[in-house]
């Protein structure tokens, strides 16, 4: 299983948002959905990190991710290609490929 693969597994299991913030003035604070706590946390810097970096967008995220490496691998197929069939074929793969990138970088955007 590649990180991508164990980090997409881990946010589909994770509580789903919305997640809402309680920030304290001295930096900690508690993150929650529908009264569930999910977590506490002591440093500023922490609590802001977690609460952004929710399910959602991790998902959306690790899209992006795998459409560049699908794009990429496009990329190199057609670069490899050793007679017009073949590089025909990589440049429709890798049209698909840049259709999909631009879609989950989209998504990154709402």
């Amino acid at each position: 299983m590649t990180d991508l693969e164990a980090l997409a597994k881990l946010a589909q299991e994770a509580t789903p948002g919305p997640l809402t913030l309680i920030a304290y003035q001295h930096g900690g604070g508690r993150l929650h959905r529908e009264n569930v706590l999910i977590a506490d946390f002591y440093q500023e810097t922490n609590r802001d990190f977690y609460a952004a970096a929710s399910p959602d967008v991790v998902l959306a995220l690790v899209r992006v991710a795998l459409a560049a490496k699908a794009w990429g691998d496009a990329m190199a197929q057609k670069d490899a290609a050793a007679n017009l069939s073949e590089w025909s074929d990589a440049e429709t793969e890798e049209s698909v490929a840049a259709h999909a990138l631009r879609a989950a970088l989209a998504d990154l955007d709402r």
